[in-house]
């Protein structure tokens, strides 16, 4: 698997070769990759989205039962409790948003392709949907522990253990950048 992926001349992003006749599009593993919270890193990758907003959300990340999913209607599972982050599904909604203000941001469920870019940092996951935020997570929304969460994932990546598009939602043009 690590043949379909090349680094860039600067070390600082990783391109899986879509193109490759090997090459898949669900439960692809990314090679250990040396990025950092505090510095930031990203996944940038195209999809079509599904047509309907009925509580649909892929899992794109996931790591050791714990997974980052394209934004859907489920405002309940976002918060972190307790020791583990084991089943913990990151559903984002916008700060504050309720179910019903939450709709909003679903008008990208069009049967459409879009660029879809997930952002962390040391203290928030943004979504970006065709360039333009679409939804953001952050320490209020979590109580704090999105920086638990974002160090999970930092761990996974660097290990090499992470899982990206578990859904099996067609992708192509995935980039992963420190």
């Amino acid at each position: 698997m690590a043949n379909l992926w090349a680094t860039s001349a600067d070390g600082n992003t990783l391109t899986f070769n879509d193109s490759s006749s090997a090459s898949k599009t669900s439960n692809i593993t990314v090679p250990a990759f040396n990025v950092s919270a505090a510095n930031g890193f990203s996944f940038e990758f195209k999809a079509t989205l599904p047509s309907t907003t009925n509580d649909w959300g892929a899992k794109i990340l996931s790591y050791g039962g714990c997974y980052v999913t394209i934004p859907n209607l489920d405002p309940w599972n976002n918060t972190i409790s307790g020791s583990t982050l084991t089943g913990k599904n990151a559903y984002p909604t916008i700060e504050g948003a309720s179910l019903s203000s939450g709709l909003a941001y679903n008008s990208a469920f069009d049967g459409q392709e879009h660029t879809i870019k997930i952002s962390f940092a040391s203290n928030s996951i943004v979504f970006y949907l065709d360039g333009a935020t679409w939804v953001t997570y952050s320490s209020s929304l979590w109580n704090g522990g999105i920086s638990e969460f974002i160090g999970y994932y930092e761990t996974a990546i660097k290990a090499g253990a992470l899982t990206f598009n578990e859904s099996g939602l067609t992708i192509t043009s995935l980039k992963v950048t420190k």
